[in-house]
């Protein structure tokens, strides 16, 4: 199977996806949550693997948004526990003068940076495995990224577990073109939209508490 996912190697895309599937397919890395989506709907990848909602930082929009215009179905969630590691080149965490990640790893990781890096400037990357990447090639800089990632990219822990709530998790969805078998514990999603009018939202939703979901 070759399945498409938010790349670079390292990524808890990437992670979430072995953890899903194991390592018996192809994982393709792609620069982009709607690359993702293209890669299946144009039958270059069986499954896609994308981040969903993470429990601190909400919905991922992009994720949500292609779900709006795309033929894809959700025939699969993977939660995964979201621990970041601060990786660096340098022996010294104060040496640290630059912190890459997502923007999403940066959040999660704001009070801990306020504490331990209050002077070191924060640049958003497509995703935390390009941080640790980019953190390998410059002096002086660090990255937000899994232990997989510095493993992967050369660089070592210099300080473990700096999300700000450590039951952090991110939800990831797997992406196909028909809908599975029923297995009896499943997840259903709807997406829906409605009239800008007062009440619309209450209307869509006491039908759900009324079934009692």
């Amino acid at each position: 199977l070759r399945i498409a996912y938010l790349g670079p190697e390292g990524t808890f895309t990437h992670l979430a996806l072995l953890n899903h599937f194991g390592g018996a397919v192809k994982p393709i890395a792609v620069t982009s949550i709607s690359e993702v989506f293209r890669e299946v709907e144009a039958r270059a990848s069986d499954y896609g693997v994308v981040p969903v909602e993470n429990s601190l930082e909400g919905s991922v929009n992009q994720t949500l948004d292609c779900l709006g215009e795309s033929s894809l179905v959700i025939c699969g969630e993977i939660i995964l526990p979201v621990h970041h590691q601060l990786l660096s080149t340098e022996a010294v965490l104060h040496d640290i003068q630059r912190v890459y990640a997502h923007e999403q790893a940066l959040a999660q990781c704001r009070a801990w940076l306020d504490r331990n890096l209050p002077g070191a400037e924060r640049s958003a990357l497509s995703s935390n495995a390009a941080a640790a990447e980019r953190a390998r090639s410059e002096s002086g800089a660090g990255a937000i990224a899994s232990k997989q990632a510095g493993e992967r990219y050369g660089l070592d822990v210099r300080a473990s577990n700096i999300e700000d709530h450590p039951q952090n998790t991110t939800r990831f969805a797997v992406l196909g073109r028909s809908i599975p078998q029923a297995t009896g514990e499943d997840v259903t999603s709807i997406m829906f939209s409605m009239p800008n009018e007062p009440g619309a939202l209450h209307s869509l939703l006491s039908v759900l508490a009324a079934a009692g979901i």
